[in-house]
């Protein structure tokens, strides 16, 4: 859902999502287990037209991406891949400054996180196989890449939050869902820590 205006009673915060081969800025947030976003983390300016009186409303966007890079010396030597999550802080604003919020965004971030994993579990399947063509390494995290967008999107799906509009003053309902979904990334997450980059264990 990203880059969308839910109308009428819908609350709605998400994330844009995106997956290339090796692009990082300095200023990305590379994804860490002890380390979490925090409201300071939002830097962007809000992008999109928010009109409370026909109850359009956007609460808050999450910019996170997988960055991948490999190296392979020669065409009959099994590949090497870097795999790893991250978040822009420059592409990324929150209307709503709330923990509440901040724990949805957190969950998309760990989400993507968690399909990392899923990455690098399957590229390293094909390494102790001694798979050298290239090419299936990268349809294995493109299709994980596919995967993750459909469970990104069931989330948001999943918690859609209702508000009302008392003056100047926006009110809304947290949605019980939301805690469900944090525990269970959190759950999936250990189970894949073995394909955690050393540098996810700062």
């Amino acid at each position: 859902m990203k880059n969308q205006i839910l109308k009428n009673i819908f609350f709605f915060i998400g994330f844009i999502s995106l997956m290339s081969f090796s692009f990082v800025k300095d200023d990305f947030i590379l994804w860490q287990e002890n380390k979490k976003l925090k409201i300071q983390d939002f830097k962007a300016e809000n992008k999109d037209t928010i009109k409370i009186n026909r109850q359009q409303f956007l609460g808050a966007i999450s910019a996170i991406r997988i960055e991948y890079s490999s190296f392979q010396r020669n065409k009959n030597s099994v590949p090497d891949f870097s795999i790893k999550t991250y978040f822009d802080p420059n592409e990324s604003w929150m209307l709503l400054k709330n923990d509440y919020v901040l724990q949805h965004e957190q969950i998309h971030f760990d989400l993507t996180e968690l399909y990392a994993r899923k990455m690098r579990k399957s590229v390293e399947s094909l390494r102790q196989k001694n798979v050298t063509n290239i090419s299936i390494y990268r349809k294995k995290i493109q299709h994980w890449n596919v995967m993750k967008e459909k469970a990104s999107n069931q989330f948001d799906a999943d918690n859609q939050d209702y508000y009302i509009k008392i003056g100047q003053k926006i009110l809304f309902q947290k949605n019980p869902k939301q805690e469900a979904w944090k525990k269970k990334v959190d759950r999936e997450l250990f189970q894949y820590s073995l394909f955690k980059n050393a540098e996810n264990q700062k």
